[in-house]
């Protein structure tokens, strides 16, 4: 859904993404107090999602914990 803009479950083309900065801790910890955020590209006729840690920055702070 991320890169087609298509849900693979239904096909069709109602995708919402959700940044994962506006999302309070949810995401991949890093530490005792630290997240990765994940943006969630959600399928809004069928429900179907998934998730994304996105950027650089995130990965290489997942990689270091």
């Amino acid at each position: 859904m991320k890169t087609t803009g298509r849900c693979p479950k239904c096909k069709g083309d109602a995708i919402k993404r959700i940044p994962g900065e506006n999302q309070s801790k949810i995401g991949v910890p890093t530490g005792m107090v630290s997240w990765a955020p994940v943006t969630r590209y959600v399928c809004t006729q069928c429900g179907f999602l998934e998730q994304y840690v996105e950027g650089d920055a995130a990965l290489r702070k997942i990689a270091k914990a």
